[in-house]
This record gives C-alpha cells, structure tokens and sequence, in this order.
C-alpha cells in the first residue's frame, strides 16, 4: 500500500508541475496537509515473527488435513499423535514444501537450502518461543533483497552458511504446498469418486 501510494504522490507532484509549467490554475483546490505524510502514517511494523507463527500454523493444519485424508481417518488422537511424529513431518515437508515438484521452492531452491529438519527445528524454536535456531533466521519480506546480498556475503566469505527466510517466503511455499495437495487430491477423486 505504502508502495503504491507513494507512486500516486508521485505521479500528482508530476501532474502538478505540468499544471503549473502550462499556466494552469488550481488555487482552489488545497490539501489539509502534505500528501507525502500519509506513506508515513502507512508505516506497519508488523510483528514479524507472530507472522512466521501463523504462517507455520497454516502449515501444520495443511500438514494434519493431509494426514487424516492419507489415513482417511478423523481420529483426532491419531492425527495429534502423526503430526508429532518427526519423520512423518519429514516426509510431508518433502513431499509438498522442499521439492521439485514445489513450484516455488523449484524456482528459489539454491537459496532456500533448508532441509526439512532445519525448518521444523526452525519452527519448534518460534512457535514455543526459542528464537534461536542454528543457520536460520527470520527477516522482514521488505528486506528480502539486502537478506539476499548478505546471505552471499557470508557464504562468499565462507563465515557461515546462514538462509534468511521471510513471511513472503514461507507464504509462497505453503501456498504452492497447498496447490500439490489439492491436485493430488483432485485426481484421487477422478480416479475414485
């Protein structure tokens, strides 16, 4: 929203040059303050690792779905009992999230190098409130870029193999996980109905 708001105020301040450079008047019109103090007042400092949070909720229920759809099963104990299960986490993290077939990570996979191991991990150490994981670490979606160029800094320099990860990140990863789920499921019931 900042974003585009501030291409607008720009785009205006252009308009109004070429208003005042061909004699045009429009005196009448007046703003109450600046329009370049609304991208401020636009400013979110959204809690980043509570988005992480959700995200990996959003995950873990894709995660509990696909186990009581393998299992067909709506045991609750069951599915509580699976989802605790490392490798069966393992397995559903590599067959959805950290694959080929994972659009998303297809197209980030030489800098999204976490194994499914680290992004469980990852996830234990947010969700009960750790914060620390070994070669992981959260940043804001804006910063993404700069996460990019320090992420090289540091492998270039071998100081350490570190992988950033943002909520944009793991937003897209869920979500192309939840497209593979869905088409498997689809073609499940066109098989079966």
């Amino acid at each position: 929203i900042r974003k585009q708001y501030l291409e607008t105020i720009n785009f205006v301040q252009f308009l109004t040059k070429k208003l005042e450079e061909n004699g045009i008047d429009f005196g009448k019109f007046t703003l109450s303050e600046k329009p370049e103090t609304i991208v401020e007042k636009l400013k979110l400092h959204l809690p980043v690792r509570s988005q992480m949070i959700v995200l990996f909720s959003n995950l873990e229920t894709l995660f509990c779905l696909n186990i009581a759809y393998q299992n067909r099963t709506d045991d609750d104990d069951f599915i509580r009992a699976t989802a605790r299960d490392i490798n069966a986490v393992k397995k559903f993290l590599n067959t959805y999230c950290l694959t080929e077939r994972n659009e998303w990570y297809k197209e980030n996979k030489k800098r999204f190098h976490i194994s499914a191991k680290q992004l469980r991990c990852f996830r234990n150490s947010l969700v009960h409130f750790f914060s620390v994981s070994s070669n992981i670490s959260i940043v804001p979606s804006i910063l993404d870029g700069k996460a990019r160029e320090l992420e090289k800094l540091l492998k270039k320099d071998r100081q350490y193999d570190l992988a950033f990860i943002s909520p944009d990140d793991l937003y897209e990863i869920i979500g192309k996980a939840a497209i593979l789920m869905i088409k498997e499921w689809n073609g499940d019931f066109s098989l079966n109905p």
